[in-house]
């Protein structure tokens, strides 16, 4: 919240600042006020506690049934803010006009990468085996958030409204890993992990929209911050390295190669169309990322605007790189991240699974396995029995 508003002499960012802080606070009392009702069904706050006891918590009456659902769709309010999940969203456009450029690109990621993780814990707790209006919500606000996200950026002419909406759009994209899971689910084949494709895809966004973020951070006009897409109309023609990493960042954020963006893409919705008949919740998933790839596509024509304006436009504003060595430094990593990490994907991809295996607590494993080791046995006849 302090860091939106630094820029102390921008209105913009003060006003923005304090949605935030009180919009945050808002869900952080609603997240607690979930995690009480948990505490009432389950009887403890520890991992623990929730995993031994969601079976017969959940067995034993329907009231107790009752008290999961509300305490984790509470739970999961708070998750869906850090998001800017849809129906949580509505402050994210003003607070990313609002903060400087690079304090935009950090709150791109940085909440997002929290939240998830947060998310992760939630449903690792249960092993994943949460009723199944739990996965409802979770299936419909990941449709949901991706094309609200994706159509409100279409009308948007700012850039940096623009990313923020991108950035709705992107959350409703991992909350598809979230849904699947961890590999370590019963039957789950090797595309099918959820969790590790979803901090893959983290890690890569937050690189390819910090990478946006700075170009802009490192632009001004007149003294002022560049936002318009006017204002970046025949980048090329004054600062060709600059247009080029913009375009780079924002391939990848549409998912086009040769940029990690599309690996990224390809881990999540392969993380969904490789369940099989034994995910209770296989068919949905399907179906969501079939809406992901649609949303892919609408997301290509206000990304394509932004590069297009870099490359096909006669330069109509005198900007100015006022950024210093750190920012310019910051472009030429995370554009060339893109590059980098479509040629080698295991430079992540392989920390991206042991991070997953970490952030999943114990009790999946344990579930699964205890799962896995029971199989059907045909029954020896006793000799001793006529």
């Amino acid at each position: 919240y302090i860091l939106v508003a630094l820029t102390r002499e921008d209105k913009r960012a003060s006003e923005a600042s304090v949605k935030y802080f009180f919009l945050g606070a808002m869900a952080a009392a609603i997240m607690v006020y979930g995690f009480s009702f948990l505490y009432g069904a389950l009887g403890g706050t520890t991992t623990i506690a929730g995993s031994d006891s969601m079976t017969s918590a959940a067995a034993s009456t329907n009231t107790n049934t009752a008290l999961i659902v509300a305490g984790l769709l509470l739970s999961f309010a708070g998750v869906f803010f850090k998001l800017a999940a849809v129906p949580f969203h509505s402050y994210v456009a003003d607070v990313y006009e609002g903060a400087s450029s690079t304090i935009s690109g950090l709150l791109g990621f940085l909440p997002k990468f929290a939240g998830l993780v947060a998310a992760v814990k939630l449903l690792s707790i249960f092993a994943w085996d949460v009723p199944p209006q739990v996965l409802w919500v979770l299936w419909i606000v990941a449709a949901v958030t991706m094309t609200v996200g994706n159509t409100i950026a279409l009308l948007q002419r700012n850039v940096k409204r623009i990313l923020a909406y991108s950035s709705v759009a992107h959350s409703g994209y991992m909350m598809i890993g979230l849904i699947v899971g961890p590999s370590l689910l019963a039957g789950a084949g090797p595309m099918r992990d959820g969790v590790s494709a979803m901090l893959f895809y983290m890690v890569i966004y937050g690189a390819m929209n910090l990478g946006a973020f700075a170009v802009l951070g490192t632009l001004a006009k007149s003294g002022e911050s560049v936002e318009d897409i006017a204002d970046i109309e025949g980048l090329h023609q004054r600062h060709p390295g600059l247009a080029l990493a913009m375009a780079l960042c924002i391939f990848s954020l549409m998912g086009f190669p040769p940029t990690a963006g599309l690996l990224g893409k390809v881990y999540i919705f392969s993380s969904a169309f490789s369940v099989g008949a034994d995910h209770p919740f296989g068919g949905p998933l399907v179906v969501l990322a079939v809406i992901g790839v649609i949303n892919s596509a609408i997301g290509a024509a206000y990304y394509l605007r932004i590069v297009a304006a870099c490359y096909n436009r006669e330069s109509r504003t005198e900007t100015q790189v006022v950024g210093g060595p750190a920012l310019r430094l910051a472009v030429v990593v995370c554009s060339g991240l893109m590059l980098l990490l479509f040629i080698k994907p295991s430079l992540i991809s392989r920390d991206a699974k042991s991070a997953a295996a970490t952030v999943v607590t114990k009790q999946v494993v344990t579930k699964n396995l205890a799962r896995a080791s029971v199989t059907p046995q045909v029954a020896e006849p006793d000799s001793a029995t006529p």
